[in-house]
């Protein structure tokens, strides 16, 4: 019996051997910290915890908001050479195997999806117009499909980097969640995460298997103390921010001052 494509897509997803932790690391001239995915089981777990630098250039001048930078985040299907890099290094042409466009094994077809000959075989061609690309928090809530795999701020809003009172050249962010329809990690073990400020990406790095604990405690950029949800900059709902929380993964460990 032949699959719906959604549920066929979703069979090949699950049917992966489990890896249990993947991690990003970044120390570069752009950005240092670090972005986890931990397997929970039927869920994927995953954390942030970056600072950026150059905060106050114009290179941030699209996604600054009042006290935060608001930057998108996906993962790609190729990575980098080196395993980070910065700027037109992290682009879709770059690294081996390039970088490319969004993972998206299930086909939702955003503007920036690596399965363009994929999704215009079935009738969602990026970019015309009859056939939109729906993707929010909101609307991942509802319908996991309408999301990319890889389009992380499109499923729980962008990265909210709060500047520095005292360095505006300097941004952090600590932020995690739940992903309850999250890949199995081997799928994507070996592809890049890329940051970005509308266009073009301005740094990137390579997920893959670490060995250390990592414990963090830290600032989200909100002051209330309860777990909250924020807005995006589409007017969506983001993601839940947690001001205070200890996550356990065997990663590299990253110190941020």
């Amino acid at each position: 019996m032949k699959l719906p494509a959604t549920i066929a897509a979703a069979a090949i997803i699950a049917t992966a051997q489990a890896t249990h932790k993947l991690t990003m690391n970044v120390d570069n001239s752009a950005a240092k910290g670090t972005n986890a995915f931990k397997d929970q089981g039927a869920s994927v777990e995953w954390a942030v915890k970056m600072q950026i630098f150059n905060a106050d250039s114009d290179l941030y001048e699209a996604c600054r908001d009042s006290d935060y930078i608001n930057m998108n985040w996906h993962i790609q299907v190729g990575k980098p050479f080196g395993r980070q890099r910065v700027g037109a290094e992290c682009g879709a042409m770059a690294g081996s195997p390039p970088v490319g466009g969004h993972y998206d094994p299930t086909f939702a077809c955003g503007p920036a999806t690596d399965e363009v000959e994929a999704c215009a075989a079935i009738d969602r061609c990026v970019g015309s117009d009859d056939f939109i690309y729906t993707c929010s928090p909101d609307e991942y809530e509802k319908n996991p499909y309408a999301c990319e795999v890889g389009d992380y701020s499109g499923k729980y809003g962008a990265l909210k980097f709060k500047i520095d009172k005292h360095n505006k050249n300097i941004a952090r962010v600590v932020a995690s969640d739940v992903d309850e329809y999250g890949p199995q990690l081997e799928l994507i073990e070996n592809r890049a995460i890329t940051l970005h400020c509308g266009s073009p990406r301005i740094f990137g790095g390579t997920l893959s298997t670490g060995t250390r604990k990592y414990t963090t405690t830290g600032h989200t950029g909100n002051n209330n103390k309860k777990q909250n949800k924020h807005r995006n900059s589409n007017g969506g709902k983001n993601h839940r921010y947690r001001n205070e929380y200890i996550i356990e993964y065997f990663i590299d460990k990253t110190s941020i001052k």
